[in-house]
């Protein structure tokens, strides 16, 4: 039986934009690709006005953002992989809020500042999310994760959900991806791998380079052109984003097309030091 591989995706795009390569590779092997967005529900249209949110629309068509157009480009761009898809409820953190008694509606990260901050202590998701089993039944071999390099606060939930899946005896195996465009800037990847240094020291961290060929590159931007509706907020053009993936992947592996992937374990504790996390490059 093929080998099942469980990308979870805060967004619609982020595992394809960070993994697209990796996908196609595995899919090509005759492997088994899932791909689990998880912040892929509908917001409602009365949602309070806050600055983040005038921000984002202005960028959006018509000012409308539809998460149900975003959701078929998610499938598409999928398939062009050989993926499947698997869509939660669960909102963006720029459409949470929290009720008060009297029906009105507070924002929970009202800023462009307010997602890489705490979390708020009234949003509801990470207990709901962690309480979630694998919505994949089959067996998984590994579950991939945010490394969270540039520390958004949905990335940060996914990533413990991922932490929450792979913690048991006989789990799949942990890896984390790291994210475009954060993985660009050295000192954010540091920073990323210092906290787990500090908040997870019975993990291990080994940095693994995966090589892609053409094949593997082109599959991975013709996935990204699917997003039709959110290239514009990114890049601009098609050809400003297809440019900026090769660069980036050039980056990623020091002059050939490669997305950097670590793979997490157990530190096994010493009687020197038992709280040392180990980061291998």
């Amino acid at each position: 039986m093929a080998a099942v591989h469980l990308f979870l995706s805060p967004h619609l795009d982020d595992a394809i934009l960070n993994c697209g390569g990796v996908m196609h590779d595995l899919a090509r092997r005759g492997e088994r690709v899932v791909i689990v967005t998880v912040m892929a529900g509908e917001p409602t249209d009365d949602l309070p006005d806050t600055p983040s949110l005038r921000a984002v629309k202005a960028l959006w068509a018509n000012g409308q953002y539809l998460i149900s157009a975003r959701r078929l480009e998610d499938a598409r761009a999928a398939r062009t992989l050989g993926a499947a898809v698997v869509q939660m409820p669960f909102l963006e953190c720029l459409f949470r809020t929290a009720r008060y008694g009297d029906g009105s509606r507070a924002p929970l990260y009202p800023h462009d500042d307010s997602p890489f901050a705490e979390y708020d202590h009234a949003d509801d998701t990470r207990t709901l999310l962690l309480e979630r089993q694998s919505p994949v039944r089959r067996e998984v071999d590994t579950i991939y994760a945010p490394l969270c390099a540039d520390s958004h606060v949905d990335h940060r939930l996914v990533r413990d959900w991922s932490l929450v899946l792979t913690g048991a005896k006989n789990a799949p195996a942990l890896k984390f991806y790291e994210e475009y465009p954060s993985n660009g800037n050295k000192i954010t990847v540091a920073r990323a791998l210092d906290f787990y240094r500090q908040e997870m020291p019975a993990l291990t961290l080994q940095l693994e380079s995966a090589v892609l060929d053409d094949d593997a590159v082109n599959a991975k931007i013709r996935s990204l052109r699917c997003y039709q509706s959110h290239v514009p907020v990114l890049w601009q053009t098609l050809d400003v984003m297809e440019k900026s993936i090769r660069e980036y992947l050039l980056l990623c592996g020091e002059g050939q097309p490669a997305e950097r992937l670590w793979k997490v374990s157990a530190n096994t504790p010493t009687p020197d030091d038992g709280t040392a996390l180990d980061i291998i490059a």
